[in-house]
């Protein structure tokens, strides 16, 4: 459970204002009708590149504030582990598929309804 220290940083600093949780995730994918949906936690991956990313950002001569504090912020929120990557990969479904189903779905009532 993210603390409200984090879910300020995130607002302020990484400028996310929202942030869902794996099943609010899928739900909203799910409702802009994607389909096909893999899901691929990628966070151990991830948790070392956003700290390097940091650390080099901080030894450039030419680095603004700002952009240290974000960097340093998204490797302090990964670090926690109230923060994660994910790897999705969706398909959009084809207006098509709606119909196939929907014919499918005709016949099957009908040939319920004979018998």
């Amino acid at each position: 459970m993210m603390t409200d220290d984090e879910r300020a940083a995130l607002r302020d600093v990484v400028s996310c204002t929202y942030l869902p949780i794996a099943p609010e995730y899928i739900t909203d994918t799910t409702d802009a009708e994607f389909v096909d949906a893999i899901w691929e936690d990628v966070t151990v991956q991830w948790q070392p590149i956003v700290r390097t990313r940091a650390e080099e950002y901080r030894r450039r001569k030419d680095k603004k504030t700002k952009l240290e504090r974000f960097y340093d912020t998204v490797a302090e929120l990964f670090e926690s582990g109230n923060v994660g990557g994910v790897r999705l990969t969706l398909r959009k479904k084809d207006p098509e598929e709606d119909k196939e189903e929907q014919k499918l779905e005709f016949e099957g009532r009908m040939k319920s309804s004979k018998d």
